[in-house]
């Protein structure tokens, strides 16, 4: 039985490896015998029998007993202990009969003689009634039979017997050596796979409480327990389970035993070292005997941690990119409302004398709508829909010069420490907004240290290629300038830390929700990308990553904007918002120009074309019905190759929407705008040259 139980966990391994030592069991527990070629004899086969008598008519008379068997056989016989010796190593007997009281040498000690120079005969004592005892003695010595001379008919009977019985040990022996090689190839196979391999009798009421008959060792390098802590612990596989995963592994391995079919469970192990859980995989198939019911279950887990976290970086990278996209539209359509909000307040507000006490009303409105023009912008900064101004720079002079307000910001009880990677950093960026990245870094450090702490910040230069990408597997290889940010608070749990970069998420009593959200976008914005590791009351380590710029670009300046002036030219405003139109009009008229409005881009190619030589300028949104913003400028441009185009806009000039204006040099207005910005940029695209 301890065969059997040795051998079932292969099963799962190989079929192959499974039949023989199950065919073999089946054979040994029914009586048949299991022989290899060496193990078959042929009645016919020539028998060597070696016989140490020393009494010549006894002698006589066990030969011709002998001879009457159907066997061919050679027979010598030995008077002398001399003899006896040569002949053992000379003639190579089968069968060796000795008389119990041989002359001149112990039986005993002619047994041990045997054992050590022919050690496949077979010892066959002869004896008479007074030597009875002696031949009991050899029996227990390990000798064959015994045979008296009174009955020398049972002899051949007795040699056949003797032979049969050597016959049994050695195959028992010959298919225990097999089934030792065999297990122990096996066993090596299992320690080779990556999987957990395992059995367990169980019951069918009972499905957790069974005995744990088998674990590969593959399980002390995913959670740190030794095969052997499993034997003697029944309780302690379902110990290690997550508590909340137990109630899905319990309602599935239910499942798997009512249907008898096997199963597929994903569940967390606590590892014994580190105390955090790994993901395993378990595929288990049930056993059931003839009666029918459960008798064990068989499985195979494998580690797939590193497979869940991908999937939770996947499932995070598409609701962020989607949260994105949605922050990204609502934020231009409240830069459209904003427009309005803004431009017709400060219309307002110039026409009201002084002493007016509307004025102080329209102030308020303004005030108002300047912050949530900033909220635009951050929203913008999320969604990587804001302007850049980017220029090249040394992350290393940018930590120094931040490092001098790290202490009005984060106050005297904490510890600030900046290690900074000796070597180039360079990188192109907006380095106002790779500020505004670390001051939302170190300020949400400052709250996550309420008693006083340390925080650390690093920079280095770090090559993500094959290797590195193994932690961060889902960004472009190449090289990257890491900024870190790491502080000695209370941490965050695996739910917050999930969540930390959402916007308008936020843990604390009083904010917005959107520091982090911002830093986010910002940094994929740039091309970048940013993590988070965090434990509670451990601390948390934000790593931002921007790309390593190899050389220094041009960096292009922009003048000052110059006094507001008006102008008599005509202009065509193109803007599908019915309000942001009628404001734009007024504006520009109000300054002196002839302006012709559209809604959408064919009505824009439909006036032009009438009005051929008298536009100076085209005002028009990028993003409209029926004809976009970028197709109409082509279609302007093939009436009037010195067609001068504005284009206005509430997304970013990098986003897929604008990105086309960056790459033609076109003038673009962000939204929202006010006035004065209207009527400023109006006038510089007019005497461009």
């Amino acid at each position: 039985m301890k065969l059997w139980h040795a051998c079932r966990p292969y099963s799962i391994v190989s079929s192959q490896a499974w039949e023989f030592p199950r065919l073999f069991v089946v054979a040994r527990l029914s009586g048949l015998r299991v022989m290899g070629s060496k193990g078959v004899e042929s009645p016919n086969t020539d028998r060597r029998i070696l016989l140490f008598e020393g009494d010549a008519s006894i002698a006589h008379v066990v030969e011709r007993e002998l001879r009457r068997s159907n066997r061919t056989l050679t027979l010598r016989t030995v008077g002398s202990p001399e003899e006896f010796l040569n002949e053992l190593v000379g003639f190579d007997p089968a069968v060796v009969l000795l008389d119990a009281r041989p002359p001149g040498i112990d039986p005993i000690g002619a047994l041990s003689i045997v054992r050590e120079r022919a050690p496949s005969a077979v010892f066959v004592v002869l004896t008479d009634v007074a030597g009875e005892s002696t031949a009991l003695e050899c029996l227990k010595a390990g000798a064959s039979e015994y045979v008296t001379t009174e009955h020398l008919i049972r002899l051949n009977t007795a040699i056949e017997a003797a032979l049969e019985k050597q016959r049994a040990q050695e195959e028992t022996q010959r298919a225990e050596r097999v089934l030792r090689e065999s297990e122990q190839k096996h066993r090596l196979v299992l320690e080779s796979i990556d999987e957990i391999v395992y059995r367990v009798s169980t019951s069918q009421e009972y499905p957790f409480r069974g005995l744990v008959e088998f674990v590969s060792g593959r399980v002390r390098d995913i959670i740190g327990y030794a095969p052997d802590e499993f034997m003697t612990d029944p309780n302690l596989w379902i110990n290690l389970v997550h508590p909340d995963d137990i109630p899905v592994l319990t309602e599935s391995t239910m499942r798997i035993v009512q249907s008898c079919k096997p199963g597929l469970r994903e569940y967390r192990l606590r590892h014994k070292e580190s105390g955090e859980f790994r993901w395993v995989e378990d595929r288990v198939i049930p056993e059931r005997g003839e009666d029918g019911r459960l008798t064990g279950l068989l499985g195979v887990a494998r580690d797939i941690t590193d497979r869940r976290r991908l999937e939770d970086q996947l499932r995070q990278s598409q609701k962020m990119e989607a949260i994105g996209v949605l922050a990204g539209g609502v934020a231009h359509d409240f830069n459209n409302l904003i427009s309005v909000i803004l431009g017709y307040s400060e219309l307002g507000l110039a026409r009201l004398p002084p002493d007016q006490p509307a004025r102080a009303c329209l102030q308020n409105v303004i005030a108002a709508g300047s912050r949530a023009a900033e909220l635009t912008r951050k929203l913008l900064a999320f969604s990587r829909q804001q302007v850049l101004q980017t220029r090249p720079f040394h992350i290393n002079d940018r930590l120094d010069s931040f490092a001098m307000m790290l202490t009005r910001i984060l106050g005297e009880d904490i510890e600030v420490t900046i290690t900074k990677t000796p070597g180039s950093t360079l990188v192109n960026a907006d380095e106002s907004q790779i500020d505004q990245v670390l001051l939302n870094l170190c300020t949400n450090a400052r709250q996550a240290m309420p008693r006083g702490g340390h925080l650390t910040m690093t920079t280095r230069r770090v090559n993500l290629d094959e290797a590195g990408l193994t932690v961060y597997p889902w960004v472009l290889p190449g090289e990257f300038v890491e900024v870190t940010v790491a502080d000695s608070g209370i941490g965050m749990n695996e739910q917050v830390r999930a969540r930390v970069f959402e916007p308008f998420f936020t843990t604390k009593e009083v904010g917005t929700g959107l520091g982090l959200a911002m830093a986010y976008g910002i940094v994929q914005q740039h091309g970048g990308f940013i993590s988070v590791e965090s434990r509670l009351e451990q601390g948390t380590t934000f790593r931002v990553f921007l790309p390593f710029a190899t050389h220094m670009t041009r960096v292009d300046r922009t003048n000052p904007p110059g006094p507001i002036r008006g102008g008599t030219e005509t202009l065509m405003l193109v803007e599908d918002d019915l309000q942001v139109r009628e404001l734009a009009c007024s504006i520009l008229a109000n300054l002196g120009y002839t302006v012709i409005a559209a809604e959408d881009g064919v009505q824009a190619v439909h006036l032009f074309e009438d009005r051929k030589g008298q536009i100076e300028l085209v005002v028009m949104d990028v993003v409209m019905p029926k004809l976009g913003g970028y197709e109409a400028y082509q279609m302007l441009r093939s009436m009037n190759p010195a067609v001068k185009v504005l284009f206005t806009s509430g997304y970013a000039a990098q986003s897929v929407h604008v990105n086309f204006v960056l790459k033609e040099g076109l003038n673009l207005l962000q939204k929202p705008y006010r006035p004065a910005d209207l009527a400023i940029r109006v006038r510089e695209a007019i005497d461009d040259k």
